[in-house]
C-alpha cells in the first residue's frame, strides 16, 4: 500500500510491474473501465488522490476510523453538483449530497481494508505548507477554489507545519495504521518535487528548502524512534550529486523517467531479495509510464495548486494552526493538573498528549522529559489568566523527544536559564543590581566547565541575597521593637530593651520578643499597667512579625515553583556533574532569599497600621502583589526557553544567548 504526494504514483505503476503484490481495495466497476484513469483508480490504493502533508495522512485514517468528521464535507459547483472538498481532483460531481456521502463513506471503507490487508506501507512526505478549515482545523490537498470549492479568507487558512508538528503527525499516522494493523511496516520517503509557488511570503527556492528539510529531518526522526519503520533516500537519489544531468524535465520539477527508474530500482534493491528481477532502469523504462490521462491528472493535482496566482493579490488568508480533532485552542482553558480522562479539563501537558494521539497522560511518550518537567511546573505554579500562554506551546511539543545527547544539551540551556536569567533577576528585583550583573555577564553555561566559570558570581549573589534578607527581617524587628517601647514609655537603657536588640543583631527572630517580655518581672518601678501594656505591645510586635514571615514564606514558595521541578532533569541528563549541585543550590538560595526579603518587607509595612484580625489578609495581599510583577516577568521568558528548546530550527548556541543573557 501506498500514498503522499504525486512522487509517491510511481511506487505501484513499478510494484506491478515487478508482479509484486499491491494492495487495491477501490476499483472500478466492470461496466465502466474507462473510469480508471480519469478518477484516480490506476494511481493508489484506494482513491484518495495525492496527500501531500503528514496531517492529511493522519486525518484521512482517522476519517476511516470515525474518529473525525470534517465539518466542511462537501463543496458545490456553479451548476448544483457536489464535489468531495479532499479528492477534488476527481473528475465525477455527484448529482446529490446524499450520493457524495455514500461515495465518500464507500471510499473510507476502501482506505481502512486497504491498511488491514497490506504488509508494508509506502508514504511520501510532499508538502509543509496546506490550507486547512479554520473552524475544525480540516488539511485540504488544495486550495479551495483552485481545483474546486471557492476560497473564504474566513474560513480557510494557510499553515506552514513546523518539525515538531509534522513529526507529531507521523507518530501520530504510524500509532493508527498499527491500530488497524499492528503487524504493518512502513517505509518513508520525501519527494524530491520542488514547488512553483508558496504561501509563506518567502521565495519559492527558500520555501522549498525549508519544506523540504523539515520533511527530511521528520522522516528520519520516526524512522530512527519506531521499530519497523525505515527511511528510504528517494530525495537524496534525485538530488543527489552523483547525477551528470539534471534529473528535472524541461520544467525544472518534473522528474526524468530515468532518474525515477534509478530511483525505484534502489528500492526493489533495499527491501526486496531477489535484486535479480528488479527491471533495468532504462531499457525498460517505457514499460512503467504512465498513461497520458493519469498523468496528466496527478500533474493538475501536484504541488503548485497550493499557489494560485489568484489568491496572491486578493486579502492574504489569516495564518491558523490546525487542531487535532475537537481541542480547539482558542477556547480551551488550562487548569492545575492533573485530571481524569472524562473531566473536560486540561493541563498543558494532557492538551499535548491529545494533540499528538497519544492515551490520555500528563507524561506524553513524544515530548521531551525535561521540557514536560518544565511545563508541568510552570502549569501548576501560573495564575489561571497567565497559564493560557501556555496554549502557544502546544503544537511543537508532541516529537519534541530527543535522544541523550539532545536532552544534555537542553538541560545545559535550562540551568544558563536558571541561573543566569532566573537568579540574576532576583538579584536586581531585591536591590543587589551589581551582583545580578555581574551573574548576568557570566560566560553562557553549556558544560561543566562553563559551569564552573560562574560559580564565584553564584556564590557572590547568594551572599548578597543572604544579607538582603537579614537586614530586612532586622529591620522588621527593630521597628516592632520600637513600637512596644513606645507603647510601655521605656528608653533603650532598660534591660528588656537591650536584650531585645541583642537577639536582633544574632538573628533570633521571634525570640525577640519573648527575650524582652522575660525581663520585665525583674525591672524596678513597672506599674502593673505598664507592664501589660509592655507585654501587649510586645505580643502584637511578634504576632505581626509571624504575619509577614509566614506570609513570605508562602509567596516565596510560588516564586520558586518555577524551578522547583527542573532538577529532575538536570539529575537525568547531566549525572553527577561536579560543581552541579552546589550551582543550582546557590541559585535557588538567590531567588528564596530575594523573594522573602520582598515579600516581608512589603507584609511588614502592610502591617504597621492594622489591627490584628485583618492582618494575615492584608499581609498575604502584600505579600504577593510584590513578587507578582517578577514571578510572571520570569515565567514568561521561562516559556520562551520552551519554545528554542523545542525549536530544532534555532541554533543551541542561538538560543543559549537569548535565553540565558540579560
Amino acid at each position: 500500500m501506498s500514498a503522499g504526494s504525486c512522487f509517491a504514483a510511481n511506487v505501484r505503476k513499478y510494484l506491478d510491474a515487478w508482479g509484486l503484490d499491491y494492495v487495491v481495495t477501490e476499483r472500478p466497476h466492470p461496466q465502466w473501465p474507462e473510469a480508471a484513469e480519469a478518477s484516480f483508480y490506476d494511481a493508489y490504493s484506494a482513491r484518495y488522490g495525492n496527500v501531500y502533508t503528514a496531517r492529511q495522512m493522519v486525518q484521512l485514517l482517522q476519517r476511516a476510523l470515525r474518529d473525525f468528521a470534517p465539518e466542511e464535507d462537501h463543496w458545490v459547483t456553479p451548476d448544483g453538483r457536489f464535489v468531495d472538498p479532499f479528492r477534488p481532483g476527481i473528475t465525477h460531481r455527484a448529482y446529490s449530497l446524499p450520493e457524495l456521502r455514500a461515495l465518500t463513506a464507500q471510499h473510507l471503507r476502501a482506505v481502512k481494508r486497504a491498511v488491514e490487508a497490506a504488509t508494508v506501507f509506502v508514504f511520501t512526505l510532499g508538502l509543509t505548507e496546506a490550507w486547512v478549515s479554520a473552524s475544525d482545523g480540516a488539511v485540504f490537498p488544495a486550495c479551495p477554489g483552485t481545483v474546486a470549492g471557492e476560497y473564504d479568507p474566513e474560513r480557510h487558512c494557510f499553515v506552514n507545519f513546523s518539525i515538531g508538528e509534522v513529526t507529531a503527525d507521523l507518530d501520530a499516522m504510524i500509532r493508527m495504521l498499527r491500530k488497524i494493523n499492528p503487524k504493518i511496516a512502513v517505509i518513508v520517503t520525501v519527494s524530491p518535487v520542488p514547488l512553483v509557488a508558496t504561501a509563506s511570503g518567502r521565495h519559492v527556492l527558500v520555501a522549498t528548502a525549508y519544506s523540504k528539510s523539515v520533511l527530511r529531518v521528520a522522516a528520519d526522526d520516526v524512522a530512527r524512534r519506531h521499530k519497523d519503520v525505515a527511511y528510504f533516500p528517494a530525495y537524496e537519489m534525485v538530488l543527489g550529486p552523483q547525477h551528470r544531468e539534471s534529473p528535472f524535465a524541461d520544467d525544472l520539477r518534473t522528474v526524468r523517467e530515468p532518474a525515477v527508474a534509478e530511483v525505484m530500482h534502489g528500492f526493489h534493491s533495499a527491501y526486496f531479495d531477489r535484486v535479480d528481477t528488479a527491471p533495468d532502469p532504462v531499457d525498460r523504462q517505457v514499460a512503467y509510464e504512465l498513461s497520458d490521462t493519469v498523468a496528466a491528472a496527478l500533474t493538475d493535482d501536484c504541488e503548485e495548486m497550493f499557489a494560485d496566482e489568484r489568491l496572491w493579490h486578493s486579502e492574504r488568508p489569516k495564518a491558523a494552526r490546525s487542531r487535532r480533532q475537537a481541542l480547539d485552542l482558542e477556547s480551551l482553558a488550562l487548569s492545575a493538573g492533573p485530571h481524569a480522562e472524562d473531566s473536560g479539563e486540561f493541563c498543558v501537558m494532557e492538551a499535548a498528549a491529545h494533540t499528538a494521539g497519544e492515551d490520555w497522560s500528563d507524561r506524553p511518550s513524544s515530548v521531551s522529559p525535561l521540557v514536560g518537567e518544565i511545563l508541568r511546573s510552570l502549569n501548576d505554579a501560573m495564575c489561571d489568566g497567565d497559564r493560557q500562554t501556555l496554549k502557544q506551546v502546544i503544537h511543537i511539543l508532541p516529537g519534541s523527544r530527543g535522544d541523550g545527547a539532545l536532552e544534555a544539551a537542553r538541560a545545559w540551556m535550562a540551568m544558563d536559564w536558571h541561573c543566569r536569567r532566573w537568579a540574576s533577576t532576583w538579584l536586581r528585583q531585591v536591590g543587589c543590581a551589581d551582583e545580578g550583573e555581574a551573574l548576568a555577564k557570566t560566560g553562557v553555561i553549556v558544560d561543566a566547565e562553563t559551569l564552573r566559570a560562574a560559580l564565584r558570581a553564584l556564590a557572590i549573589g547568594r551572599t548578597a541575597a543572604l544579607a538582603m534578607r537579614l537586614q530586612t527581617t532586622h529591620e522588621s524587628l527593630e521597628q516592632g521593637l520600637d513600637a512596644a517601647v513606645a507603647a510601655a514609655g521605656a528608653n533603650n537603657e532598660e534591660s528588656a530593651i537591650v536584650a531585645a536588640r541583642a537577639a536582633i543583631q544574632s538573628d533570633a527572630g521571634a525570640l525577640v520578643f519573648r527575650e524582652a517580655q522575660k525581663e520585665v518581672p525583674v525591672l524596678a518601678g513597672w506599674t502593673a499597667k505598664r507592664r501589660a501594656r509592655w507585654r501587649e505591645a510586645c505580643d502584637i510586635a511578634m504576632y505581626k512579625v509571624s504575619v509577614a514571615a509566614g506570609t513570605a514564606q508562602i509567596a516565596a514558595v510560588r516564586a520558586l515553583s518555577v524551578t522547583s521541578a527542573w532538577k529532575v532533569g538536570w539529575n537525568q541528563y547531566l549525572g553527577r556533574v561536579e560543581t552541579l549541585e552546589r550551582a543550582c543550590e546557590d541559585a535557588r538560595s538567590i531567588g528564596r532569599d530575594a523573594a522573602l526579603a520582598l515579600a516581608w518587607r512589603a507584609a511588614w509595612a502592610a502591617l504597621l497600621d492594622v489591627d490584628r484580625q485583618a492582618s494575615w489578609a492584608v499581609a498575604t495581599e502584600a505579600a504577593e502583589a510584590v513578587l507578582r510583577g517578577p514571578i510572571t516577568g520570569l515565567q514568561g521568558t521561562a516559556v520562551e526557553l520552551v519554545g528554542a528548546l523545542v525549536d530544532p530550527n534555532l541554533a543551541l548556541t542561538e538560543s543559549l544567548e537569548a535565553h540565558g543573557a540579560s
